[in-house]
């Protein structure tokens, strides 16, 4: 992100219901996509959503203030480990509204 353009310098990327669904391999979301990511650049495919909810009360370390995310990221990638989240995309009983 252009430090220019914001003050926020993140963008969010949003995989949809993650801690509904065990990652596969060993370890926590978190961890397993760290692991695959070190020093490589992701690509991801989702839908860009600017909304100003998060600019002052997100959350370290996973949902910083930002205004820009990636919600719902819909696949990541990384180098030769990918990610597809699509079939995770669906209304879950604790969606909330």
């Amino acid at each position: 992100m252009d430090d220019s353009f914001t003050d926020f310098s993140g963008v969010v990327i949003d995989p949809p219901n993650v801690c509904h669904f065990p990652a596969s391999g060993s370890g926590d979301w978190k961890t397993v996509i760290k692991n695959a990511a070190k020093e490589k650049r992701w690509t991801n495919n989702g839908l860009m959503r600017a909304w100003p909810e998060h600019l002052k009360n997100g959350v370290l370390p996973s949902n910083p203030d930002h205004f820009l995310e990636v919600h719902p990221a819909r696949s990541l990638s990384c180098g030769a480990k990918s990610f597809d989240f699509t079939l995770k995309l669906k209304a879950l009983a604790d969606l909330g509204f």
